[in-house]
């Protein structure tokens, strides 16, 4: 044997004898990985050493004594290296953003003198009641602010008005930032223009709690307050020396003053606030800390890097992949880059415009080649979900009399396969790449519009669930509401809290449609409140359904052609 492998051999040796006496430890590292519940992913930093370390060095049975004119301490805490928490995938809660309109048309010009937009939205199932009556109130309060802005304006609006200028119009855009079991958050833009050169735009928000309905102001979420002010004050700082000092005098200051007003009152102008998967973003309005063209100003605070500034929940979440809008309809007509990998371009969407009409055909090209068109159809709306390895470009079209055609197609690097077509809107969930929601348009007992839930699978493939019915045909907001039925003959039903509860509607009932799978049940909502489930049969032949062989039109009155 040699004789540097002898004395490797002889060190192990004596290592090994020095730990079963006990003159030394053998320190195992664990792996944080191992100790991690199933399916939760771990990330591992590495540990630096702290303040109060001691250097290495050979142990001494002697206490070690101070340096003349040394004053001993008394020993400090060891601060452990922070461990970022781990990411949980949330249950998603189905929202989807709608509009309410108010508009001063005038025929003989073909033109609005005054447009006034605001958001709606529709929660989807019965999972969340707390947060759906919160929603319909927020709706209900939304409707009468729309209104009453439109009136306020609506005399000045038609007094200014000039044909080679554009209308007056009020509009604001809602954002969902989160939708999940935990926080519901939006981002509110408010746009206005009444004459000038461009409009101006405020922000503000709406963030809820879905489990309570309960609405959450800045101080329901940040803990310690005059942390988080100096820490979004040092991030704001390091945006100004990145992008040349944009920010006017005494920026900090007016930063500063902006935060403790809205601790103190969510509702506070100027500032806004929601919550994203990684991080609180915060949102100053134009002109506050910087000119026009600059625009808004966004500070991100992120969780994982300032646990001690966040309060009662953990609020951080997985991304198991994301949906990008990456195209609107516009005039004048645009291009689209499906990708997957730089450099962009695999795939080309192009749109063309035909004058007078307000959407256009698309065509997706590969290289120099045409590998799909749209047959006719206009390209309303895309988006583009990323999931691992999947992605599924999703391709919403419009034809007339608002009819919508969806083309889903997975993007591959050797070909594009067209998935399926749907009649009607497809619809991303929103922090939810595993579920889709289908915007049907149908007959189903005199209701007008549903949404199905489209399960997303590894291969690409969409898996139909279920229908929700929101029933209301939208002729003008003033005239939504919820379809009823009223019942001619008693109808056999089952609970739906109980399946195994049979329920006798009596004749006269008013019933509202909710649910349906749109070939063998409807859910109904009963006078009462509860849910009852009707067993229905489609009749094809007919186009209309069979509720105990009887046809639906001579077991309800109400039933009209829903369009």
């Amino acid at each position: 044997m040699k004789k540097k492998q002898i004395c490797l051999f002889m060190a192990l040796v004596l290592t090994l004898a020095m730990a079963l006496t006990g003159c030394i430890t053998i320190v195992v590292p664990t792996d944080p990985a191992e100790s991690a519940e199933p399916g939760e992913s771990t990330e591992v930093r590495p540990t630096e050493p702290t303040k109060t370390q001691a250097p290495t060095e050979k142990p001494t049975d002697k206490p070690t004594e101070p340096t003349p004119g040394q004053t001993t301490e008394a020993p400090t805490e060891t601060e452990a290296p922070f461990t970022p928490p781990v990411a949980k995938s949330l249950e998603a809660v189905p929202v989807l953003v709608g509009s309410h309109t108010k508009n001063d048309w005038h025929s003989d010009i073909r033109r609005n003198k005054y447009w006034v937009e605001w958001p709606q939205f529709s929660v989807l199932g019965q999972d969340w009641p707390a947060f759906t009556e919160a929603i319909e109130k927020w709706n209900l309060s939304a409707d009468k602010s729309g209104l009453k802005l439109y009136t306020d304006n609506l005399e000045d609006a038609r007094k200014n008005f000039s044909p080679a200028m554009n209308n007056w119009e009020d509009r604001t855009d809602a954002y969902i930032q989160r939708a999940d079991e935990k926080i519901f958050s939006v981002l509110l833009e408010s746009t206005s223009y009444h004459g000038g050169v461009h409009p101006g735009t405020l922000y503000s928000q709406l963030n809820m709690d879905p489990g309570t309905g309960k609405t959450l102001g800045l101080s329901d979420v940040v803990q310690n307050q005059d942390s988080f002010i100096e820490k979004a004050v040092s991030l704001l700082d390091a945006q100004n020396k990145e992008n040349g000092n944009p920010f006017g005098d005494k920026y900090q200051e007016t930063f500063k003053g902006l935060l403790q007003k809205k601790l103190g009152d969510n509702e506070a102008a100027g500032i806004a606030w929601v919550l994203l998967p990684d991080h609180l973003r915060l949102i100053v309005d134009e002109y506050v800390l910087a000119a026009y063209a600059y625009g808004p100003v966004y500070v991100d605070v992120p969780f994982y890097e300032n646990e001690t500034l966040f309060l009662k929940k953990d609020y951080y979440a997985a991304v198991n992949g994301k949906f990008e809008h990456f195209a609107s309809n516009g005039k004048g007509g645009f291009q689209i880059a499906l990708f997957n990998e730089e450099p962009f371009g695999d795939y080309l969407v192009s749109v063309f415009d035909y004058p007078g009409e307000y959407f256009g055909d698309y065509e997706i090209w590969s290289g120099e080649r045409v590998v799909r068109k749209s047959r006719g159809l206009g390209l309303s709306h895309a988006w583009l979900l990323t999931r691992g390895d999947l992605q599924l470009a999703i391709l919403q079209c419009a034809y007339e009399n608002g009819y919508e055609e969806t083309h889903v197609y997975r993007v591959g690097r050797e070909k594009l396969e067209e998935v399926d077509t749907y009649y009607g809107a497809v619809i991303p969930v929103v922090n939810d790449p595993d579920h889709l929601l289908w915007e049907v348009r149908g007959d189903m007992l005199g209701t007008w519009a549903g949404y199905a839930k489209l399960t997303v699978t590894d291969a690409g493939q969409l898996k139909h669930d279920k229908v929700f019915w929101f029933n209301n045909k939208d002729d003008g907001f003033e005239e939504t509401k919820k379809r009823t039925l009223t019942t001619k003959r008693e109808v056999k039903a089952l609970s739906v809290e109980d399946p195994k509860k049979e329920i006798r509607i009596p004749a006269g009932a008013v019933l509202v449609p909710y649910e349906t799978d749109y070939e063998s049940f409807l859910d109904v909502i009963l006078p009462d409140g509860s849910f009852a489930r009707i067993p229905v049969v489609r009749d094809k032949s007919t186009y209309s359904f069979l509720i105990d062989g009887v046809n639906e039109y001579d077991v309800f009155d109400g039933i009209s052609y829903s369009g």
